[in-house]
C-alpha cells in the first residue's frame, strides 16, 4: 500500500497474469460513502463490529483509486 500510494503505480496479479495498474488516492467524501454503504449492505449484517471497523473516516481516507495504464 505505502509504496503503491507513493509511487502512483502497482502489479495486481489475476489468475496467470500480472497487470500494470496506475494508483491514485481517492478524496471524494461522496464515493467513499456510497462504498461504506455497499460495505454496510454486504457484510454488516454477518459482521456489524467488523464492517463498522473498515468504514471508519481513518480507514476510507486510505481508499485508493486503480486506473488502467496502457502497455509498455
Amino acid at each position: 500500500y505505502s509504496r503503491a500510494a507513493a509511487d502512483g503505480e502497482a502489479a495486481i496479479g489475476v489468475r496467470d497474469d500480472t497487470i500494470e495498474v496506475g494508483v491514485e488516492r481517492v478524496n471524494d467524501e461522496e464515493l467513499n460513502r456510497q462504498v461504506s454503504e455497499a460495505y454496510r449492505a454486504k457484510y454488516g449484517a454477518n459482521s456489524p463490529d467488523s464492517t463498522e471497523a473498515m468504514i471508519t473516516p481513518e480507514v476510507t481516507e486510505t481508499t485508493l483509486r486503480l486506473t488502467g495504464r496502457a502497455p509498455a
